[in-house]
């Protein structure tokens, strides 16, 4: 069985919410965020993440 790729270009938008496919650049932005975090601030905060597994 071969899968086929499948794009969705499907967006849905109410007042305070879009759903829409993501993108490269989203990707970047989590990335980024996550590199750049902040030491813990409380118990349940993670703090700073290994990113080097991350790379794109």
């Amino acid at each position: 069985m071969k899968l086929q790729k499948e794009t969705f270009n499907i967006v849905t938008q109410t007042e305070r919410l879009v759903i829409r496919p993501l993108t490269k650049q989203d990707y970047e932005n989590w990335f980024n965020e996550f590199n750049n975090r902040y030491p813990s601030q409380n118990r349940h905060n993670q703090g700073k993440v290994d990113m080097s597994e991350c790379d794109f």
